[in-house]
């Protein structure tokens, strides 16, 4: 099961990150696989990536910025948190199915920006629309997939794997 919280920050800590995760300050890292290496290659189907934390460690030094989050979401242990960055195309592309671990665990997928792009989730079969300040909360192990944008130069989300 999924759910969904619209407004999901405070305002003046949603801006916070929003802007600091769509400066030119944020180091982005190329992947040519979105959802897995077996993917068909297709034309715009990459994104960038920002680890905030991975492998049992920090790995940004900009890892604070989460902090308020992490404890909203009432995190105890952390398994990884990446930010995306789905460049904008000139149809919708929809990304492979995938999980994002092969056992359970919470996942929380958070929107930075509204955009026509969207997350859809196989076992509910239901498309979760991008928009600013939206958490989606799930089960790791539950086959989704994401898109591109049309509408704005990139597509931003935050993905949490956590206890």
């Amino acid at each position: 099961m999924i759910s969904i919280i619209d407004n999901y920050l405070e305002k003046p800590y949603f801006k916070k990150l929003e802007s600091a995760f769509t400066s030119n300050k944020l180091s982005w890292y190329y992947n040519k696989h979105v959802a897995s290496k077996g993917d068909k290659p297709v034309l715009g189907n990459y994104y960038f990536y920002h680890y905030f934390f991975d492998e049992n460690r920090i790995t940004s030094s900009d890892f604070n910025l989460l902090e308020p989050l992490l404890k909203k979401l009432n995190v105890r242990a952390i398994v990884n948190i990446k930010l995306n960055l789905y460049p904008q195309t000139k149809k919708i592309l929809k990304h492979a199915l995938h999980i994002d671990h092969g056992f359970s665990l919470k996942s929380a997928l958070y929107y930075v920006n509204t955009c026509d792009g969207y997350t859809y989730f196989k076992d509910e079969d239901k498309k979760v629309n991008s928009v600013a300040n939206r958490i989606v909360l799930f089960n790791s192990s539950k086959y989704h997939h994401s898109t591109t944008t049309t509408n704005q130069n990139g597509r931003f989300t935050l993905n949490i794997n956590y206890f």
